[in-house]
């Protein structure tokens, strides 16, 4: 005779069930987002993307899909699309020599599956400031040159210029 499960026997077996669906999906997410292809593919989505605004075209260039996405995580996931959530650091040349490093520190992109492969978009990224609720303020404020904020460089390259004796 086979003994009949106790409700908290049931409940535990129902929140397995519900659970190994749930962490297959995480894993296959994590992986979508910790593709190397398709981090590659977000980088390039971002060089792209840059090609729409001036100050981001000036800085990042055509060169935008050069760049590396780190410190990947998974932000939300469903049977349908992933999306990720990481950073973005790119080197530059600089015009008088050296280098200096791009970076955003966090930016969101959707995996998702398209055909026999997928397809990488970024999320919270405008089009354009035309018809956004972006602030072109809070746009450049997510970008930084060295580890410092684009918004404080500009600043003070604006102060260097209007230093008196400056032509």
């Amino acid at each position: 005779m086979r003994p009949t499960p106790t409700k908290s026997a049931t409940l535990f077996a129902a929140l397995i069930g519900a659970m190994v669906p749930a962490l297959a999906q995480a894993r296959t997410a994590m992986d979508l987002c910790t593709d190397f292809a398709l981090r590659r593919a977000a980088a390039a989505a971002l060089g792209e993307w840059a090609q729409n605004y001036p100050f981001a075209r000036v800085i990042i260039g055509d060169a935008g899909g050069d760049g590396t996405v780190g410190n990947v995580e998974v932000a939300f996931a469903n049977r349908n699309f992933a999306v990720c959530r990481g950073s973005y650091e790119l080197i530059q040349s600089r015009r008088e020599g050296g280098v200096y490093r791009v970076g955003i520190p966090q930016f969101f992109w959707r995996v998702e599956p398209e055909g026999s492969g997928y397809r990488v978009s970024l999320v919270d990224m405008a089009i354009s400031l035309d018809g956004s609720a972006m602030p072109s303020r809070e746009l450049l404020s997510r970008f930084t040159i060295d580890g410092q904020p684009y918004t404080d460089v500009l600043a003070e390259n604006q102060r260097r210029l209007q230093r008196p004796g400056r032509k």
